[in-house]
């Protein structure tokens, strides 16, 4: 029997091949399935464009989710360029979060951190913040030649296994 808050249209069969429904129509046009109330008949739904071979969720009118005939998924945005594009303003645009807190993040708002990274623990330890500043808090272990820039402050022990060469006074 049907869940209770979806028995308005009902599709059974006893079939062995299953039951569906098929919604089609011509290839100029689109496929919708829409969600509306008794003030506005359209507040969200599924769009599949036959032109473009591709498919919008809407939610609250206005465009969620698109996936589009590369199967690249856009959030925010109808035309994605990867297989996953975020797109928002002024706000966090990509948080991960785990059992124990935040560990990744991504900010478009142009102050404070712009991406960091968490332990598992939710303690960040790599911030890249507006100002084009880096903050790492933890070992960090490299191979190869590395070059660091600036003036840079080392709080802790530096341990160096190799050569040392500089182009500056070493205080």
């Amino acid at each position: 029997s049907p869940n209770t808050i979806a028995n308005g249209l009902v599709v059974e069969t006893a079939s062995s091949t299953g039951a569906g429904i098929s919604i089609l129509s011509p290839s100029s046009t689109s496929g919708n399935i829409f969600f509306g109330d008794e003030s506005d008949n359209y507040v969200g739904g599924l769009r599949y464009f036959h032109t473009t071979n591709q498919l919008d969720i809407n939610v609250n009118n206005a465009l969620a989710l698109t996936i589009d005939s590369s199967r690249n998924v856009g959030i925010g945005t109808s035309s994605p360029t990867a297989k996953l594009e975020i797109y928002g303003s002024g706000s966090t645009v990509l948080d991960i979060q785990g059992s124990q807190g935040q560990l990744f993040s991504v900010t478009d708002d142009l102050t404070g951190d712009l991406f960091s990274v968490s332990a598992i623990s939710g303690i960040p330890i790599l911030n890249v913040n507006a100002s084009g500043d880096s903050y790492f808090d933890g070992n960090l272990e490299t191979t190869g030649n590395q070059t660091i820039g600036g003036n840079q402050t080392i709080g802790g022990i530096l341990t160096v296994q190799g050569e040392i060469q500089g182009k500056a006074d070493i205080i």
